[in-house]
């Protein structure tokens, strides 16, 4: 197949700058339109990098050229191209980067334009040949360390140690409540662990967008917005993360989301929730002014909350909490 674009990909070659590398030399003028065209979006989301490369080839780039702008040999390339499969996160992101396809089309990070948006499926992770070589490089690693072999005859055994990065998880086809359940109880698990020394931001925040990802997934409409409502209160969870680390955008984000989820699935404690942390933070790191009003919004959507709510009471005690230091900083 041809899409126009093989007079530039054959130029590439002659593109070199002094002192530049050849992965510089060679930055593929490939058109984005290519990648999102309905035959390619599958071999991306699949990761099925021999079909890549097949495509790549047929658009006139060369076995060279792949491997040059991917870190690979040239040998590397003729395995995959053979049906090796490609399972290395490192591998893939330089792929994704070597020829600028957008991460998200391959899985490898998330966004409205990922390949699987709305499908509620990701491809599972390619197996095979990687997974077998790893398998025999732990083994001569394990017989070693087994025999007490000394440092340096272990030293070439971790050179030849590749170590793939977990690749994403795949999204289920169907939710359920024990994806709900799974939800909570990881809101829970990372607000009880940072009780001692403070919550990790970024554990944290990979952890609200990785929950986040179930709510492409189609499900029961009361499954769906208890999801909602739990998705919601993580975020809430990784917004205080961030507001304890002094991460005012981190957290505004964060609280952005809860606010924006609990108002879709109609949930009031959120949405006061959200309005009040996100008051606290901006009364703490930026405007007192700006902070008191989101305050005020908090509180009154506070009285939206049934009588039977449990949770009401957090709201509340975050309430008094807020305005304490508000008044402080007004009188100032």
């Amino acid at each position: 197949m041809s899409y126009g674009h093989a007079h530039h990909l054959n130029a590439m070659s002659d593109q070199a700058k002094p002192g530049a590398s050849p992965a510089d030399d060679l930055a593929p003028p490939v058109d984005p339109a290519l990648y999102r065209r309905d035959g390619v979006r599958p071999v991306l989301a699949e990761r099925d990098i021999a079909a890549l490369y097949l495509l790549l080839k047929g658009e006139g780039v060369t076995q060279r050229q792949i491997a040059e702008l991917t870190g690979q040999s040239q040998s590397e390339v003729s395995e995959i191209l053979a049906g090796r499969k490609v399972q290395s996160y490192d591998l893939l992101v330089r792929i994704a980067e070597g020829f600028h396809v957008p991460r998200e089309l391959m899985g490898l990070s998330y966004g409205d334009s990922t390949a699987y948006c709305g499908q509620g499926t990701l491809a599972d992770p390619p197996q095979g040949v990687d997974t077998e070589m790893l398998r025999r490089r732990l083994i001569e690693l394990g017989a070693g360390l087994a025999v007490c072999a000394p440092a340096a005859k272990l030293a070439p055994l971790l050179e030849r140690l590749e170590l793939p990065d977990p690749s994403p998880v795949a999204l289920p086809s169907q939710l359920g409540a024990v994806h709900v359940a799974k939800v909570r109880d990881l809101t829970r698990r990372l607000g009880e662990a940072g009780n001692p020394s403070g919550s990790d931001p970024e554990v944290l925040s990979a952890a609200a967008a990785q929950m986040t990802r179930l709510l492409e997934v189609p499900g029961p409409d009361a499954v769906k917005k208890a999801l909602i409502t739990a998705v919601s209160e993580l975020h809430i969870e990784a917004g205080w993360a961030a507001f304890d680390s002094g991460l005012y955008d981190r957290a505004m984000g964060h609280y952005g989301h809860a606010l924006k989820l609990g108002t879709e699935a109609g949930d009031a404690y959120c949405q006061a929730v959200a309005l009040n942390a996100a008051g606290l933070a901006t009364v703490e790191y930026r405007d007192p002014n700006e902070g008191l009003k989101l305050l005020q919004c908090g509180g009154a959507t506070a009285r939206k909350i049934p009588p039977d709510e449990q949770r009401a009471v957090v709201v509340a005690v975050g309430s008094g909490t807020a305005l304490a230091p508000l008044s402080r900083l007004v009188r100032s």
